[in-house]
């Protein structure tokens, strides 16, 4: 594991929130960014909606466990 990855774990044992892009490597499988790879770390992604074709996606390339955890609309957003 990278250190980001080791650093947002150890956060996450003393009771921090971590929550981490899975990253903006495109539209690729097995790709998902340190240090949103972590088990207790919550990994967000952006949905695939117009132009939203950045954001990575998994499973976790090491042992294929699902990432992101949550994904959601990432472009394109109007709001009053």
């Amino acid at each position: 594991k990278d250190m980001t990855t080791v650093a947002a774990e150890n956060a996450a044992s003393a009771g921090v929130i971590v929550v981490a892009a899975a990253g903006n490597s495109g539209d690729t499988t097995y790709v998902i960014n340190s240090p949103s790879v972590g088990d207790q770390t919550i990994s967000v992604a952006a949905g695939y909606t117009d132009i939203a074709g950045f954001s990575t996606r998994g499973p976790r390339r090491f042992d294929r466990a699902l990432k992101p955890d949550i994904t959601a609309p990432g472009s394109n957003i109007f709001s009053a």
